[in-house]
């Protein structure tokens, strides 16, 4: 990176800087550089104050008020806030934004949670997730390519999303982690994946990792992965074995050395910390789960081995993870722990969250391609729309009886399981129906490139091929048959 920057200073004529560092920096490397610091057209923001309504989550906030909106971060002097709130209680300072890379505790103090909830962490996390989603739909088509989608990525981790997984003491929103978050968590996970399958896959082997290392990881290997996401690292699962499988051979001290490679490992080149399962060496009990820092081991990383038309901005390939040596803080839990129940079969209704996204994308695109070609009014498409919407209802009902059986104490493991396997085969119905008749509203012209129908499309068509469908399927009917009381997920308790 230097050295393009010499390169390009060495080059032009005339040098902008957006701020005072970064001008410092150029000073003296350039005879023609200037300061062009950020700035606000504040005639132009002044026109949201005309006619828009208040939002309901300030409504209660007493006047006057000292707002806030963007990145609440370490560059932040959180002290003079503080004292300046403090020095005038009349005044009423509202920041809204994710708070990154700040001590849990000075975050907590500054963004308590509402009554009501609405101002809770994951409310929030929905909140920056259904904002951002149009920006990641904006740069979808640019990165429909086998290349790690850098852009967006950083736009989680700017969002705050990539520590939305963590307790609220650590930073996080404590999504999936913290009783009433479970239906959020689905929801910020459709809202990624309505914006791109591809970066809604990424984020959900994020989230998948850290939850495995919430769940089976002691304290000090929780804690550092709690650190290295405020840090901005992002996590990856690689489960897929290729021919050859991946052992664990012993290697001193409580260490392994890992012999093998895993396939389908989404995010290759981009995940930098990357949780896998090995079977150890002459022992039984099952899979042993490890976390590899990819950033700081020899493992061999092919992004090129992806070579799928669908969801290439996934990057899902392959990594040779032989000769690389973990010492005994890396081995997560225990053998056979990941796939413990119902923590394995339940971390499915995750991606059927994003799934569910994408079918939302794709609804939207349809009708937006039908409105450019002057179709809205015609009923037969409206019928069609008719029966997408009702599907995509349907499936938000299944992910709402899902989180409600997941957090009931008195539910089973076997029926969250059950639930679980019914949610993955009605919501990935309701996705193929959606496919169906998005087809059947645009015939040829819903697979033209560039098109979004075409892109999201044939990105949902392969990220819905997810392995053992109907064994999935032939489980719940044996749960269903042998268990009167049906796990009804749905039922308001």
């Amino acid at each position: 990176m230097r050295r393009n920057e010499r390169r390009l200073l060495e080059t032009a004529d005339l040098v902008f800087t957006g701020g005072l560092s970064l001008h410092r920096s150029i000073e003296g490397r350039h005879a023609n550089a200037h300061c062009f610091p950020s700035s606000v057209e504040a005639d132009h923001f002044a026109q949201a104050n005309d006619g828009v309504a208040e939002p309901a989550d300030q409504a209660g906030i007493p006047h006057p008020r000292l707002g806030y909106f963007g990145v609440v971060d370490e560059r932040m002097d959180l002290s003079v806030v503080r004292a300046l709130a403090e020095a005038h209680p009349e005044w009423q300072v509202v920041m809204v934004g994710p708070v990154v890379k700040v001590d849990p505790a000075e975050g907590a103090r500054l963004a308590p949670a509402k009554p009501d909830g609405s101002g809770a962490p994951s409310a929030e996390a929905l909140r920056t997730a259904e904002a951002l989603a149009p920006r990641l739909a904006a740069l979808a088509g640019a990165s429909d390519r086998r290349a790690f989608p850098e852009q967006e990525v950083e736009a989680l981790r700017e969002a705050g999303l990539l520590t939305a997984p963590l307790p609220s003491a650590e930073g996080g929103a404590g999504l999936g982690r913290e009783p009433g978050t479970l239906h959020t968590l689905y929801g910020v996970l459709r809202a990624v994946g309505r914006g791109s399958l591809p970066v809604g896959r990424l984020y959900k082997g994020h989230l998948g990792a850290l939850a495995l290392i919430g769940a089976y990881g002691d304290a000090e290997q929780r804690a550092a992965a709690f650190a290295d996401a405020r840090a901005g690292h992002l996590f990856g699962v690689c489960h897929a074995d290729d021919a050859r499988g991946v052992r664990f051979e012993p290697a001193g001290s409580g260490g392994v050395r890992v012999e093998g490679a895993k396939v389908f490992c989404s995010g290759a080149g981009g995940v930098t910390r990357a949780l896998i399962n090995g079977q150890p060496a002459g022992r039984g009990g099952g899979w042993q789960l490890a976390l590899v820092p990819l950033d700081e081991t020899e493992a061999t990383v092919e992004p090129g081995w992806w070579p799928a038309e669908g969801m290439r901005a996934s990057v899902s390939g392959r990594a040779d993870f032989s000769g690389v040596t973990l010492g005994p803080e890396a081995l997560v839990g225990t053998p056979g722990d990941c796939v413990r129940e119902p923590l394995f079969t339940g971390g499915a209704v995750r991606f059927c969250a994003v799934w569910l996204g994408g079918a939302e994308a794709l609804f939207a695109a349809t009708a937006e391609a039908l409105r450019r070609l002057y179709r809205l009014g015609d009923p037969f498409q409206q019928a069609r729309l008719g029966e997408m919407a009702t599907a995509l209802e349907t499936g938000a009902l299944w992910l709402l009886g899902a989180a409600r059986l997941f957090e009931r104490p008195d539910a089973s493991a076997a029926s969250q399981v059950a639930y679980a396997q019914m949610t993955r085969t009605a919501v990935e119905r309701v996705c193929l129906d959606v496919l169906g008749l998005a087809d059947r509203c645009l015939g040829a012209r819903g697979l033209l490139l560039p098109s979004p129908v075409e892109r999201i499309g044939r990105d949902l068509r392969l990220y819905l091929r997810q392995p053992g469908p109907d064994g999935m399927l032939t489980a719940a009917g044996r749960f269903a048959a042998t268990h009167p009381a049906r796990p009804l997920g749905a039922e308001v308790r």
